[in-house]
């Protein structure tokens, strides 16, 4: 149902491990398995008629609705420059405004790299020719 997937978003909003690359226990997957173990449990127990839940499938259900509000908020604000407003895309996705806290983490494409890398020179072999 609608009520039980706004609960269940609800849940993982108050896990930042789970969807936010900032923090440090993103990368902790032992506490991760544990979190959606715990949200397993909570919406057994809120929402039996629903289940069963489990915790990969969860996962799975999260993470289409995580990219599924990605391609509205691209297509909302590429509507927003240089068209009228009659004309801009109006979002109608039910559970977008459910989704407004990934705005705070960085998107999953967004890579950065901390460390240069450095080109390493060839080592010519014992005749001094290159390899």
């Amino acid at each position: 149902s609608d009520e039980a997937s706004m609960f269940f978003i609800s849940l993982v909003e108050h896990f930042p491990a789970l969807w936010d690359m900032t923090m440090s226990d993103y990368a902790n997957n032992a506490l991760k398995g544990a979190l959606w173990r715990q949200i397993a449990e909570e919406m057994e127990d809120r929402y039996p008629e629903c289940g069963p839940y489990v915790p990969d499938t969860l996962k799975t259900f999260f993470n289409n609705k995580r990219r599924t509000y990605r391609t509205e908020k691209k297509k909302l604000e590429s509507s927003k420059s240089g068209q009228a407003s009659s004309e801009s895309y109006k979002g109608k996705w039910k559970f977008f405004h459910c989704l407004n806290f990934l705005d705070a983490a960085k998107p999953t494409g967004t890579r950065t790299f901390s460390e240069a890398f450095e080109v390493a020179e060839p080592e010519a072999d014992m005749a001094g020719q290159p390899p």
